[in-house]
């Protein structure tokens, strides 16, 4: 009897000790939970930073912030749109297959909290073709910079058959329409573009100015 009380209280004395023990193990298995699910946050706000880094502009641009970021365009745009997503959403479509448009980019940028409360971030499964361009952008470099050559190149051939046109440096300046020809062109050298019909538009409605000397065409960027 005697020899089964003190088994007993040692069991006992076990699992007392071992209490805190699991306890612990159970608290450090949680928080190391809690730490990778922050971390995995930070990426990915950190990847959606950089692809959309046009659209909301961080406190260092070579450096993205890992948290939510609203809608401030890096760059002014006559047509009030950063040009550079609208062409890079453009090149996912040619070369992917899939479309995703810039008014989806602006919906999904739009907020930082889905409707029940959660983060809103690409990766939580509510916005598949979010994260498909988001993960194709940051593996694709080399491929937009190419097309965005392409697209230059196509538009410095036209300038200088049809001077004056605004200077190759600030073809991120240029309208929406001219965009589109430009890309309309690389997709199909045989096609025809007018861009001068579009610039003589925009200057028709004042928002394009011709210099003094007639050489050089400036697009008017709207006071915000």
């Amino acid at each position: 009897m005697k020899k089964r009380t003190i088994i007993i209280v040692a069991t006992l004395a076990v699992i007392a000790a071992a209490i805190p023990i699991s306890i612990r193990i159970v608290n450090d298995s949680s928080e190391r939970k809690r730490l990778e699910l922050e971390l995995e946050l930070e990426e990915a706000f950190y990847d959606q930073n950089l692809v959309f880094g046009a659209l909301v502009v961080g406190q260092n641009r070579g450096n993205p912030v890992k948290e939510y970021m609203p809608i401030d365009l890096l760059h002014p745009h006559i047509d009030g749109i950063a040009i550079i997503v609208y062409k890079h959403l453009e090149i996912f479509r040619i070369k992917t297959g899939n479309s995703i448009t810039y008014e989806q980019v602006i919906d999904y940028l739009s907020q930082e909290f889905e409707d029940d409360g959660s983060v809103r971030i690409f990766t939580n499964g509510r916005h598949p073709e979010i994260e498909s361009y988001v993960r194709w952008a940051r593996r694709s470099s080399t491929v937009r910079s190419e097309y965005l050559i392409q697209l230059r190149e196509i538009y410095i051939a036209y300038a200088r058959e049809n001077a004056p046109f605004p200077n190759p440096v600030s073809l991120a300046l240029l309208p929406i329409d001219m965009t589109d020809e430009l890309i309309r062109k690389a997709a199909d050298p045989d096609y025809e573009m007018d861009l001068t019909s579009i610039q003589n538009r925009y200057i028709a409605e004042g928002r394009a100015v011709v210099s003094e000397d007639g050489k050089s065409i400036e697009f008017l960027v709207p006071e915000s």
